[in-house]
């Protein structure tokens, strides 16, 4: 399953039980409103188990980011030592800049 499917069911599930919620306390069921305010947590807490899951899948290894940072560099290198720079060098150079950029997370952090 996607991690988009699970949220969306999660969302339908919250709006749902949101809505329970409010007729159970309308009608003065108080254990109702305790049972659907928990299948709405649980709701919640499978889509944060589902995305650091998937995040944690999608990650990648250490030696991937050493390959593509020393990519990078080499291309840099190329394009400073060249006489005559071309727009699809300085591309290339962009491009693994952001997809360097891009694996490393929020954080810039290796």
């Amino acid at each position: 399953m996607k991690l988009g499917t699970v949220r969306v069911i999660a969302g339908i599930i919250c709006a749902a039980a949101t809505a329970a919620m409010i007729v159970s306390a309308i009608l003065a069921h108080i254990g109702a409103v305790i049972t659907f305010g928990l299948v709405a947590s649980f709701a919640i807490l499978a889509t944060m188990v589902a995305t650091t899951v998937v995040r944690a899948e999608t990650q990648p290894r250490q030696g991937d980011l050493a390959e593509l940072s020393a990519e990078l560099e080499t291309s840099i290198n190329q394009v400073i030592n060249s006489e005559r720079v071309d727009d699809a060098d300085v591309r290339q150079v962009v491009r693994l800049a952001v997809k360097l950029g891009s694996t490393m997370g929020p954080r810039g952090s290796l």
